[in-house]
């Protein structure tokens, strides 16, 4: 595998086609954060998606191919996989089988929100803290004061992504 320039990450959006997406195949393609791996850089075929530093790694693509399945093998010890199809999932059980501990992912959509549960929760902030909403400003101020922050506050760890398009804030 080899890794692909930040420029030509848009073009493995196909190797994606069956992702339910969220934030973090988004970013890592558009270029903000983490890297991307290819088997052939003129005609990818399978591609990974990695936060190296997290130990995650989104494989895509064509799970038949002779590279998925040598990506596969080479996993290190602990490692993180979010599988983008049912193929990737089936060749990481027959590759690493009685090896894996699986974790059910969920996914969050705006869709479902009970706006009246919500205000319920906002009702509940304890005297001296805040509810604020996130916008492009508050983001880069959080962003520039990021590197003196802890990295837990009250047990809640806080992560920014700025795009052109979008600010996102969540809490883990």
């Amino acid at each position: 595998m080899i890794p692909i320039d930040k420029s030509n990450r848009k073009s493995l959006h196909k190797l994606y086609q069956d992702y339910k997406w969220n934030y973090l195949p988004d970013a890592i393609l558009e270029g903000t954060i983490g890297e991307a791996l290819v088997n052939d850089e003129g005609d990818p075929q399978v591609a990974v998606l990695q936060i190296p530093k997290l130990k995650i790694s989104i494989p895509g693509g064509d799970a038949s191919h002779p590279a998925a399945r040598k990506f596969i093998k080479g996993l290190p010890r602990f490692s993180a996989l979010i599988c983008a199809s049912q193929e990737w999932e089936e060749l990481l059980q027959e590759v690493h089988a009685g090896k894996l501990v699986a974790m059910q992912r969920y996914a969050f959509t705006g869709e479902k929100l009970d706006i009246d549960h919500l205000r319920g929760l906002a009702s509940q902030i304890p005297d001296g803290y805040r509810l604020e909403r996130i916008d492009l400003s508050l983001a880069k101020q959080l962003l520039r004061r990021k590197a003196s922050l802890p990295p837990r506050i009250c047990g809640i760890s806080i992560r920014l992504r700025i795009s052109s398009r979008a600010v996102l804030g969540f809490a883990l």
